[in-house]
């Protein structure tokens, strides 16, 4: 990264920082920076600066931002952007609050920060057997993107943009899923395309931007390829030149511009198993 430019900060992909560890995130706001531990040597670690002045942005992800709504002021040194994950699962697959809870919060971020600086994660899509069939599971997904869309219609005037991806069946997910009796279909390409082109055009009638980062699969459906944290929409919006450089800490596919991760992995020195304990994690140790 160019030395004149500041950093993108990302809170976190590792953790909800916001929901669960968001006394200790203002605590090294204050401090000015944090040191954390090498997730893959763990007996080196490395220190991260939070003062104003070496960072660009901080990207805020989350399932539940009513801690930071509730007191955001210590955040707002910062220029922040927010990727605010709405899945809408059952209670048995993710412990998160209902539809409701999250409008109210979503519509004070808007209201607040602008829709420009916000991403809502439908992400990952999966479609759940609840003894029906594929078509069943794929038709009840759709229904609850239309409803989540219905909802911010209803009650908030501006567009954020709209992030999704079809869930990677790796092992440890699959071995989380079936621990907790929970059992998903394995969509083919032609399930897929049908499913992500129907909910692109519910989005397209109603105005959202609806794009997906590092899933070539729901590319292959015709939905754009953009980044999450992405350098253009931060150097729009601060005026200033911000690094185009793809983050190489994530996944081959992924577009995101780089940035500094502050989170801490569950299985990591002060990390913690997750409150939402969602089935489909892909985070070792989370739940």
């Amino acid at each position: 990264m160019d030395k004149t430019m500041k950093n993108v900060i990302s809170a976190s992909r590792r953790a909800d920082v916001v929901a669960q560890f968001y006394p200790w995130l203002l605590e090294k706001v204050k401090e000015g920076g944090v040191e954390l531990q090498n997730p893959f040597f763990r007996n080196k670690k490395y220190y991260v600066s939070l003062e104003k002045d070496d960072i660009q942005a901080m990207v805020l992800w989350s399932k539940d931002f009513t801690n930071f709504v509730r007191h955001p002021k210590p955040l707002d040194i910062y220029s922040l952007y927010f990727q605010y994950t709405i899945n809408l699962y059952d209670k048995a697959i993710e412990n998160v609050k209902l539809l409701d809870y999250h409008i109210v919060n979503l519509k004070w971020i808007i209201d607040n920060y602008g829709a420009e600086k916000v991403a809502i994660r439908f992400d990952p899509v999966m479609f759940v057997d609840k003894g029906n069939g594929i078509e069943d599971a794929m038709n009840e997904r759709k229904q609850i993107f239309e409803t989540l869309l219905d909802n911010i219609d209803k009650h908030i005037m501006e567009r954020p943009r709209l992030i999704t991806s079809y869930i990677d069946l790796n092992s440890q997910i699959t071995e989380n899923l079936d621990k907790h009796g929970i059992h998903i279909f394995n969509a083919n390409q032609k399930q897929i395309d049908t499913f992500f082109k129907t909910i692109k055009k519910i989005a397209d009638e109603r105005g959202f931007a609806l794009t997906s980062c590092a899933d070539v699969r729901v590319e292959m459906a015709g939905i754009e390829r953009k980044p999450c944290i992405d350098g253009n929409i931060i150097s729009s919006i601060e005026g200033e030149k911000v690094s185009r450089a793809k983050d190489a800490s994530q996944r081959k596919e992924c577009l995101c511009t780089k940035s500094i991760d502050i989170g801490i992995y569950p299985y990591l020195d002060g990390g913690k198993k997750c409150i939402h304990s969602c089935k489909y994690c892909y985070v070792k140790g989370a739940i």
